[in-house]
């Protein structure tokens, strides 16, 4: 049987050392993005060395260590996906800080409740901009870029126009949010 490498949180001797700071850290950026579509450097920044302290003081260098090696791999995934235009700075910082408190074995394993939720919400957000102000969906962009990729044999990504159902800006935290918590308090376990 397998067990999630998330359930040692809820039962190591400091579980709310660790769970408590992280939960209101993701809810915090999430609440605050939600309003206005920024995480804050000073909420991921600081969000991030009380996530290394927090490592530092529950397992000493080795936890110092997890919470960089968290904080790398997180910086290794999520700063192309900035570079290309998907993602925000401050929501890679905020996996950044997620990173540090989970560590890079832990991180690995939130990021798919994360991705999930992630989906969840552009769903929504895209059928509410279809909804309340008629947006069209992506189909004749997709159309346009397998066009074009048939004629010259190149990819070419289009960004979604103003009018298209995708290109509504998503408040990211609040999936970052809604998948860590999911990831850290419900630990499963896989036969």
């Amino acid at each position: 049987m397998f067990v999630s490498p998330l359930a040692p949180l809820m039962t190591s001797p400091q579980p709310l050392m660790v769970l408590v700071p992280l939960l209101v850290l993701v809810w915090a950026a999430a609440w605050v993005d939600f309003h206005t579509f920024k995480v804050p450097n000073a909420l991921s920044v600081s969000g991030a060395l009380l996530g290394l302290l927090v490592q530092a003081i529950s397992a000493g260098i080795d936890g110092l260590g997890a919470g960089l090696a968290g904080l790398g791999l997180a910086m290794v995934l999520f700063f192309p996906l900035y570079l290309i235009g998907r993602t925000g700075a401050g929501d890679v910082k905020l996996i950044g800080a997620l990173g540090t408190f989970l560590g890079p074995e832990r991180l690995f394993y939130a990021l798919l409740p994360i991705i999930v939720a992630a989906g969840a919400v552009a769903v929504i957000y895209a059928v509410m901009a279809w909804r309340t102000r008629g947006a069209t969906g992506p189909w004749q962009r997709y159309g346009r870029i397998i066009r074009f990729l048939w004629v010259t044999g190149r990819f070419q990504y289009l960004p979604p126009t103003s009018d298209e159902a995708l290109a509504a800006r998503l408040p990211l935290a609040v999936p970052i949010a809604l998948g860590s918590t999911a990831a850290v308090l419900w630990p499963f376990s896989i036969p």
